[in-house]
């Protein structure tokens, strides 16, 4: 039986998984004034965007930017936390899907994938050619 038209993003706005979604959105940000601001009024803030996605007119683009300097100077743009509520609430429905799609050398923001599994996985192609992963991250 085919799934009806939106089910996705009907999964997406549903209240437990907005609320799994600030659960993982939190982790390390609890004391941000970000994460504080968006869990002061939790219930009508996980509203607000579950009516957003169910809209689709959920407002995004509010980044803070800062400079960081470590070990050299970057420009940051990071996402409002309660952009970061929404990531992490579409991720969760829509991963399951992608995933199946991806390679499996594919490690960016996947479950038990990251950078040191990726790290060893070039272990057994490093005779072909020579790759640097380092780099990018100094």
């Amino acid at each position: 039986m085919p799934k009806p038209k939106g089910w996705l993003i009907q999964q997406a706005a549903d209240y437990l998984n907005l609320r799994l979604a600030f659960r993982k959105a939190s982790r390390g940000k609890k004391q941000s004034l970000g994460g504080r601001k968006f869990a002061s009024d939790l219930e009508g803030n996980l509203n607000q965007l579950r009516v957003g996605i169910l809209n689709g007119d959920y407002p995004i683009g509010d980044y803070e930017d800062f400079i960081v300097y470590d070990p050299k100077r970057r420009v940051i743009h990071a996402p409002a936390f309660s952009e970061r509520v929404l990531h992490h609430a579409l991720m969760a429905v829509c991963s399951p899907c992608l995933d199946g799609a991806l390679i499996e050398h594919s490690y960016a923001c996947r479950e038990s994938k990251g950078f040191s599994i990726n790290k060893h996985s070039f272990s057994y192609i490093s005779p072909l050619f020579h790759i640097d992963i380092h780099a990018p991250f100094q």
